[in-house]
């Protein structure tokens, strides 16, 4: 929290001298020229707090304001056109914090943090005991992913994001739907 600005000109008087002239002068502060300058002294030292505090702001994602641009440029982001500070902050946390997974439950709510619902259709090989009239497909299928957003239009960002996540072994697929 930042400190006022009387608060820095009472630290500065507390580091004054001591002594029968040094107290006069204190008690009359308004009118001394010292004042003045411990009072100058203090909005400079108050905007250099409040500075710290910003600093301490924008080195914890999900808060950052003013430093933006260096994250993504930090993480390799690359911001979509139009995006919020938000969306942008949430990416940065994703890219972050998001370690990967093989679970479709992940993905989903890596999609939600990101700013899109997402559904992924996960193939299976036909197998004995499968109901009759089941979709075939060969064994390479088991291995390929396709993620179907609400998104309109191609987002690289979005998909660059779930690539880099995604098991090395999973192949895939993206449809945007815009509306699911």
């Amino acid at each position: 929290m930042a400190r006022s600005l009387n608060s820095f000109i009472e630290l500065q008087l507390q580091l004054q001298p001591r002594g029968p002239l040094w107290d006069w002068l204190s008690s009359h502060p308004d009118e001394a020229l010292r004042y003045q300058r411990y009072k100058a002294y203090a909005e400079e030292f108050r905007r250099v707090d409040q500075r710290r505090e910003d600093l301490l702001t924008e080195s914890l994602p999900g808060t950052i304001n003013e430093k933006l641009e260096d994250w993504e440029q930090f993480l390799a982001i690359t911001p979509a056109a139009g995006a919020t500070d938000e969306q942008r902050n949430n990416a940065i946390i994703a890219k972050l914090f998001a370690t990967g997974d093989q679970s479709v439950q992940f993905y989903q709510d890596l999609g939600l943090l990101l700013g899109h619902i997402i559904t992924i259709t996960k193939f299976k090989p036909l197998q004995f005991g499968d109901p009759f009239g089941s979709r075939w497909y060969s064994a390479d299928w088991r291995w390929a992913w396709v993620v179907v957003t609400d998104y309109p239009t191609v987002n690289p960002e979005f998909e660059q994001t779930i690539r880099e996540l995604v098991p090395a072994h999973i192949v895939l697929s993206f449809q945007y739907n815009g509306g699911l």
